[in-house]
């Protein structure tokens, strides 16, 4: 680190260079251009290196938000997701309505991981009712509950053992629309 930072045009000291490295300060463009040559890499191979690698996850269906309604197919759409964050067999689909605003964006994407079938509270579920109808609900241990992401009244939660259902997947993130 020390051999890196005196080949910057100004020097940089090794803490600095230290703090970059793991993301506590931030990486200008002329500096990383800088390191760039003084390591012989293009820039795209230093920032690559700083994010996540991304794989393409199919979108399947919409899926409402909120309400119960049978998810509908969405034809052969691919949108790119870290790798880190769900496991190989995590699929999107788009969310409709606006109950799950308060994770990230009401109408967008939700990331399912359909190998997370373990609830846990307060995480968020997409899952299905014996109609083949599905929503997204947030597991409540007390009592053991699947509750409706919004403040609808009308929206009433599923309660473990009364009401049969199938855990799809957790909800590892939303995404938000760009359309």
């Amino acid at each position: 680190m020390e051999e890196l930072g005196a080949l910057l045009e100004p020097p940089l000291s090794h803490s600095t260079i230290a703090r970059i490295e793991t993301g506590v300060a931030g990486l200008t463009l002329d500096t990383m251009q800088q390191v760039a040559q003084a390591l012989r890499v293009t820039p795209y191979d230093i920032i690559s290196a700083k994010t996540p690698p991304v794989r393409f996850a199919p979108v399947i269906a919409e899926i409402p938000a909120g309400k119960w309604i049978e998810a509908v197919a969405v034809t052969e759409e691919y949108l790119p997701i870290p790798t880190d964050v769900a496991g190989p067999r995590s699929f999107l689909v788009r969310v409709d309505g606006k109950s799950m605003a308060d994770l990230g964006d009401s109408e967008g994407y939700a990331l399912v991981d359909p190998d997370e079938l373990d609830l846990i509270e307060g995480k968020p579920y997409a899952i299905l009712n014996e109609r083949r109808e599905t929503t997204f609900n947030t597991y409540a241990s007390d009592p053991p509950s699947l509750v409706p992401m919004s403040s609808e009244p009308n929206q009433k939660p599923v309660i473990v053992g009364r009401t049969p259902f199938v855990v799809i997947g957790r909800v590892r993130m939303v995404m938000k629309r760009t359309d």
